[in-house]
């Protein structure tokens, strides 16, 4: 893989982990206007996926087999689903430092997974930055997750979360391969918007004027923590592999703790900010010169 394309997915990954990482930030306004965690991201998927259906009928790509079509949205209203509204409710319940931790063990299943299903070769490369990500992971998460910051059911939705994103990146891998991104993106978030829906019309709707209250933070969950979020993270997929894409993501577990530290009243200990150092080091040392060990 040319060098450039390479740097540039990976500055592309980096821009998703940046906007992602403000997802907490918007989900909790949104959240305090009333709103519940499944109502705050049905609005979401909606007006996202609403953005990605205009573009799409201004690039009129062409359109997928029935097959890809079925496994994008089948993707969105499962893996998506799960992985949004168990993220966005472990922050309410652990706080956003600790749920992005949680969320973030990730990437250390995408390279496990990827290598057992030889999408991946193992190279120096990647075994220094899964390493370094690994340690800082470690330093933040052991701190962060002590004493009566734990709850049950959010540490569950946190897992969950990360489970099913693991499960979305190796499967949209493939898919990203087959069909124009922004039409695999424009169905994965009608998948999520229908299901999402179904769970919000059968609990009985949502109230008008909580919609109004939180539309900004809606608006900024809908159009930079997704679109923007989503579309930049699958063009950097399709260049640079799911295993160093996941790594690279790591950088949201930074940008989500800076704004737990100082837009949410979270507060980082010593050996949290050790770690983020760790991690961002991981992707930095990605971005140097050397020798690609993908297989894409």
């Amino acid at each position: 893989m040319p060098a450039p394309r390479a740097l540039l997915g990976r500055m592309l990954i980096v821009l998703a982990a940046v906007c992602y990482g403000l997802m907490p930030l918007f989900g909790t306004r949104a959240h305090s206007a009333g709103l519940d965690t499944v109502a705050v991201m049905a609005i979401r998927f909606a007006i996202a996926a609403a953005g990605l259906w205009t573009i799409v009928a201004i690039r009129r790509p062409v359109m997928p087999s029935w097959q890809v079509s079925a496994g994008a949205l089948g993707l969105g209203a499962t893996c998506w689903t799960l992985q949004s509204v168990g993220y966005l409710y472990a922050v309410t319940r652990l706080g956003a430092s600790v749920a992005a931790l949680l969320l973030f063990t990730y990437p250390l299943m995408v390279v496990i997974a990827a290598v057992l299903l030889k999408r991946q070769r193992v190279g120096r490369p990647l075994l220094i930055a899964f390493g370094l990500v690994a340690i800082g992971l470690l330093l933040v998460f052991a701190s962060g997750t002590t004493g009566a910051q734990l709850d049950l059911f959010g540490v569950i939705a946190g897992v969950v979360s990360a489970v099913t994103y693991t499960i979305y990146i190796l499967a949209s891998e493939p898919l990203s391969r087959r069909t124009d991104p922004f039409l695999l993106m424009a169905l994965a978030l009608t998948g999520a918007a229908a299901a999402t829906w179904i769970v919000v019309f059968a609990r009985g709707g949502v109230a008008v004027s909580s919609m109004i209250e939180a539309g900004p933070p809606l608006l900024g969950l809908a159009l930079l923590s997704t679109v923007v979020a989503a579309m930049a993270f699958l063009l950097g997929l399709k260049l640079v592999g799911a295993s160093t894409a996941a790594l690279l993501s790591c950088v949201e577990v930074v940008v989500a703790c800076a704004v737990a530290a100082f837009a949410l009243g979270d507060r980082l200990t010593t050996a949290q900010l050790m770690g983020c150092v760790v991690i961002v080091a991981a992707a930095v040392f990605l971005n140097l010169p050397q020798r690609s060990t993908t297989t894409n």
